[in-house]
């Protein structure tokens, strides 16, 4: 890519929404409510959930950005933001690993924490695929019809 390609990415208007980036935004919000972590000793369990933690209202605040960014249309911002996005959700994915080493394991991953981390994912992936993935549905969807 040359410097006019890359700062048309990042300064341009899309012709449309990327419905992708949004609907990976409602899946890593959903994310962010489910069991992230489950600490269980002698019979007793307790869970916590990533929006209870400092790192997963930084990461809601920046959910909320990048998704605002694509709803406007503007996929290279929300591109950006969700880079960080995902760093937030990757530093505490490995961090658990960690933490998870130390306790022995007696703490665990949730479903929360896989999700959180694929939805960042995705948010970043998005500009890329997200034209690709409609068209792919579409081009299925008519194809079922006419049959």
């Amino acid at each position: 890519m040359n410097k006019d390609q890359i700062k048309a990415f990042f300064t341009k208007v899309s012709e449309k929404q990327n419905y992708f980036a949004i609907i990976s935004a409602i899946i890593g919000l959903i994310g962010m409510f489910l069991p992230y972590a489950t600490v269980s000793f002698w019979g007793f369990s307790n869970s916590i959930n990533y929006i209870s933690t400092d790192d997963g209202k930084i990461y809601l605040v920046l959910l909320i950005a990048a998704t605002v960014f694509y709803f406007l249309k503007r996929e290279g911002i929300g591109c950006i933001i969700s880079v960080f996005m995902a760093c937030v959700a990757l530093y505490d994915f490995s961090d658990f690993t960690n933490v998870s080493n130390e306790t022995y394991g007696l703490a665990q991953q949730n479903s929360g924490s896989y999700i959180v981390l694929l939805a960042a994912i995705l948010m970043v992936a998005a500009p890329f695929i997200g034209a690709k993935v409609e068209a792919f549905i579409k081009n299925n969807l008519n194809s079922k019809t006419n049959s």
